[in-house]
Parts: structure tokens; C-alpha cells; sequence
């Protein structure tokens, strides 16, 4: 519903109107009942995000309305204002985060992977591994399931997320203190992350064997996760940070605290001797038109079979005409332009 300048504008907003000590009446002023179920974040610029992530995720667009007039109730950010009077006056065209029960990022489509929903619903209820490794081509969803993750963690509140990506030019802004210190704030743990250590990799295998004892006693359960890895470009001592937490959270007390969740395309060539077996790993196979139906069939159950093909059919026909070559790495972002304009015709039709 909102695009990434928008949600930039809004967020110091939300964050504005908290106050930089949250209280739980504020919370409510937006979200009402959901503030009782708020997890516990530290600072206001994190509540202001998990604020903005409850609202976008309702299926009517009454609490988008009421959070931008509450919170810009001067009118600085036109452009959100006037989407209000759109809903207001159209709610139709509300795009929720979720569709028909399934979750839908706001600019890829989430294309069902039920195995994988099964296993992440598993881990949040602290079952299954400690680790796994989703592995696809560019184009597939990796990054799409990595937001689905962070969903997770937004709406059910069990356990926190982590995202980090180690490809890239976001490679190149990691070394190992940043990495610990990130994950030492996310599990609330007081550990050292200075070099204690004159050879980086050994002090790498001490930061995760203390931070790893201490996942044991967290109070709630953290997940790591990766989006990509790029050996070449990541400091030696981050991956070898990264294999041994892997090592680490073999061990189930520590799983229920710590999680390391590996997004990528090859992850047996990136260097990690202590991922999960290559027969454990996830594939996201390509999206076809069959995935497309069966999304559909899904969130709009009890059309005409046939209507469910036809309608996927059109959605990459459609695709095809209008960028004949799209770029593999933006064809999730296509695909939820029609796919999204498909369900809204198919939700309405008659048939």
C-alpha cells in the first residue's frame, strides 16, 4: 500500500507521537487492543516499525486512517493524507499485508511454499532444527520468505528477527564486532565484543561459544537470519562467526534461543562446513502458472476451476507483453502487480 519513501515519511512520525518512553495507553491511542499483545522492544523507533507492521496487516484500512491523522495531524505528508481520502472513499482498494489468510509483502507476492510455512510454524512453536537453509535461483521468493519471516515474528510476537545480508555492497559493511553487537542488543546478552584474541577467526569462535550459552537463557528466542551470502566479499572471521553459531544451535537448549536461517542461491559453496545436509534443504522451485492458480484458488476459494488457470494464464501473458524480458531479480515484483489486480477482479466477479 505504501512505498518505500512513504513508509520512511511515516515512521518518524509514529515515532514522534510515541515519545521516546512508550506507554501503553499511547500504543493503544493506535492500535487499540493489539497494544496488550505489544512484544517487548527497546526504544521508540522500534515500536513506531512494529506499529506500522500491525497496521498495514489489517484487512479493513480504518487503523491506516487513524494512525496517519493522529500522527500527522498537521498534514506535513500530503501524499499519505491523500490516500487516506482514497480509502476513505473507496475502502476496496485497501491492500493489506495479508490476502485471504496468506501473507503478501507489499511489493513481491508470497507464492504458498506450505512445507516451508509448516516448518517456520514448527520453529516458532520451538520445535524442529536449530538451522536451515532455503536455498533458489534469483527470482524464486528467498527474499520474499525472508519478510514472510519477519511477519511471523511481527504478528505472533514469539520469537525476534535479525536480518542481515552478507552480499553485495551490504557485505562490505559487516565486520565481527557490528555482527555481535547487533545480535548481543537483539537477545538483550551482555557480552564483550572487543578483540580479545590476536587472530580474529579464533576470537570468531569465542564470541559464538558466549554468545551461544547465553541463547540458553534469553527471554525471547532470537532468529538470525541471511539473506545471501557473498564469500568473497564477507571478512573471513564473520563467516567463521556464522559457521559456528551453525555448530552451535545443533545443540536443541540452545535452539530454543538462537535460530540461523540461511537464504541462498549456492549455499554449499559459500564456506560453511556446519550447515544443515544438503538432503535438509529447502528448494523454492520456480514460479509457474500452476503456483500462480493454486495462490489464487487459495485466497479466493469456490470460483469455477477453470477460472483459477485462465486467470494465471492472463497474469503471465500479461507479464510477457509488458516486459518481454524482465530482470530475474524483479520478477516477483512483477508478478504481484497482476497477480494482486487478478485477485481483486477475480474476489468481485460473480462467477
Amino acid at each position: 500500500m505504501l512505498t518505500d519513501e512513504q513508509t520512511r515519511q511515516l515512521l518518524p512520525k509514529i515515532q514522534n507521537y510515541l515519545g521516546t518512553s512508550v506507554e501503553l495507553p499511547t500504543l493503544r491511542d493506535l492500535v487499540g487492543s493489539h497494544a496488550d499483545r505489544a512484544p517487548a522492544l527497546s526504544g521508540s523507533y522500534h515500536f513506531s516499525k512494529w506499529v506500522l507492521d500491525i497496521t498495514l496487516a489489517q484487512e479493513t484500512p480504518g487503523m491506516f486512517i487513524k494512525v496517519v491523522r493522529w500522527v500527522d495531524h498537521g498534514g506535513t505528508l500530503p501524499e499519505l493524507h491523500t490516500i487516506v481520502a482514497r480509502l476513505e472513499a473507496d475502502p476496496s482498494i485497501w491492500k493489506s499485508n495479508q490476502v485471504g489468510g496468506l501473507f503478501v509483502p507489499l511489493d513481491k507476492p508470497f507464492v504458498d511454499r506450505t512445507a516451508l510455512r509448516s516448518l517456520l510454524s514448527e520453529m516458532e512453536s520451538g520445535g524442529g532444527d536449530g538451522s536451515i537453509a532455503v536455498v533458489g535461483e534469483l527470482g524464486t521468493g528467498k527474499s520474499t520468505l525472508v519478510d514472510y519471516v519477519k511477519h511471523l515474528s511481527s504478528q505472533g510476537k514469539r520469537f525476534s528477527v535479525l536480518e542481515k545480508r552478507l552480499c553485495g555492497e551490504a557485505a562490505d559493511l559487516h565486520d565481527l564486532p557490528s555482527l555481535v553487537s547487533d545480535l548481543q542488543l537483539k537477545m538483550h546478552l551482555d557480552v564483550r565484543t572487543e578483540t580479545t584474541h590476536s587472530e580474529p577467526e579464533r576470537q570468531a569462535v569465542i564470541l559464538a561459544g558466549d554468545i551461544s550459552r547465553e541463547a540458553m537463557l534469553v527471554p525471547r528466542p532470537v532468529w538470525l537470519v541471511i539473506d545471501g551470502i557473498d564469500p568473497e566479499r564477507v571478512k573471513r572471521e564473520v563467516l567463521r562467526f556464522l559457521d559456528e553459531l551453525l555448530l552451535h544451535v545443533q545443540t536443541p537448549e540452545i535452539a530454543r534461543g538462537l535460530r540461523v536461517l540461511i537464504f541462498e542461491e549456492q549455499p554449499a559453496q559459500v564456506g560453511l562446513e556446519n550447515l544443515p545436509p544438503a538432503n535438509r534443504h529447502l528448494a523454492l522451485p520456480e514460479v509457474t502458472q500452476n503456483c500462480v492458480a493454486e495462490w489464487l484458488q487459495k485466497a479466493i476459494p469456490g470460483k469455477p476451476d477453470n477460472l483459477y488457470a485462465i486467470t494465471a494464464a492472463t497474469v503471465l501473458q500479461r507479464i510477457q507483453r509488458k516486459h518481454p524480458q524482465p530482470a530475474r531479480n524483479r520478477w516477483l515484483e512483477w508478478l504481484n502487480r497482476f497477480v494482486l489486480e487478478a485477485h481483486r477482479k477475480l474476489q468481485n466477479s460473480g462467477l
